[in-house]
């Protein structure tokens, strides 16, 4: 997200045009448009009204070279914690330009934030996960276990059912699937560097 809005920044001053003038376009208050450009992370919603009014596309707006064409995008949808569980709460939604043959209904990313899947993930990276993927005993899934988030690699029982999930470093302990246990998880696929 950083590149686009170094990329808005650019193309509000090429076309003489203010921050406050694109918060008055987008309806927002300006600091609200200021707490974005700070934190480097636009809500996805409002991209492609901000490419309406710089007069380009969203496209655009990620793209860094013209002969490779990002047209797809998935939502980060957070961040899991590779390390203790944490409940997050996001407000905001980015999108990630992804190629095409990695577009997939069901895919999105989290943030990585922790140690517990090194050297595999490191704190930072970006986690393409695919909730409609098979899922197999030793993959590495992006589960929420009784409302926390995280990354583990899964382990399962003969019948397919599973009972542990377990970090890649071994200073964290693994953690126990119970009976009555809410888990929902997503197979993991590929990682990319951080934004």
């Amino acid at each position: 997200m950083k590149k686009v809005i170094n990329k808005i920044e650019y193309l509000l001053n090429e076309q003489n045009k203010t921050k406050k003038q694109l918060a008055d376009y987008l309806e927002i208050k300006p600091q609200r448009l200021s707490n974005w450009f700070s934190r480097k992370s636009i809500p996805s919603e409002y991209l492609i009204d901000i490419a309406k009014f710089l007069n380009t596309t969203v496209e655009n707006l990620y793209s860094e070279d013209e002969k490779i064409p990002l047209t797809h995008y998935l939502p980060i949808i957070g961040k899991a914690s590779c390390g203790v569980p944490i409940n997050y709460h996001f407000e905001d939604v980015e999108m990630y330009p992804v190629p095409e043959m990695l577009y997939r209904e069901g895919r999105y990313i989290v943030v990585a934030e922790g140690d517990s899947m090194l050297p595999k993930i490191k704190d930072g990276d970006l986690v393409l996960c695919d909730k409609d993927a098979y899922v197999d005993n030793g993959n590495i899934v992006h589960y929420t276990l009784n409302g926390e988030s995280g990354i583990k690699k899964i382990v399962m029982d003969e019948n397919n059912k599973p009972i542990m999930l377990v970090p890649l470093n071994d200073k964290y302990p693994p953690i126990p699937v119970k009976e009555g246990d809410n888990l929902i998880y997503a197979r993991c696929l590929k990682v990319f560097s951080d934004l």
